[in-house]
């Protein structure tokens, strides 16, 4: 399985992230299934600049990949991630678990990033099919 890495820009049109985005994979990787990570973490959670990552996850879905959204506890991208049913990766350090339904819980980021998965082997597995 392979994961791609994205930042989500919050000065460019999510539907042109999504058609970048896709023209590399399509290069790179020639059809073959793979996830994505998506960082998300604007200067400012604008109503616009939310509406922008719903039609980048949105257009992402259409083209046929999956996207895991790694964001800060607070991040509103929580919600809009549940919408369309994808796994989240919370960045909340040297605290509590995350007050939210998350899959990975990255709590720590120096000097090395430490994450807990929070399931059995059996849905990391599951999670790990999505991209094959």
């Amino acid at each position: 399985p392979c994961i791609v890495y994205h930042f989500f820009s919050d000065n460019k049109p999510g539907i042109r992230q999504a058609d970048h985005l896709k023209y590399i994979l399509h290069d790179f990787f020639k059809g073959k299934r793979i996830g994505i990570c998506v960082d998300f973490e604007p200067k400012n959670e604008t109503p616009a600049i939310l509406d922008q990552y719903k039609i980048f996850l949105a257009r992402m879905e259409k083209y046929g990949y999956n996207v895991i959204t790694y964001c800060g506890d607070y991040s509103a991208a929580r919600t809009i991630s549940n919408i369309f049913g994808w796994p989240l990766w919370i960045a909340r350090w040297r605290s509590k678990r995350p007050n939210t339904n998350c899959k990975i819980w990255q709590f720590t980021n120096a000097p090395y990033d430490l994450d807990i998965f929070f399931g059995k082997t059996e849905d990391l597995s599951m999670m790990l099919q999505w991209i094959e």
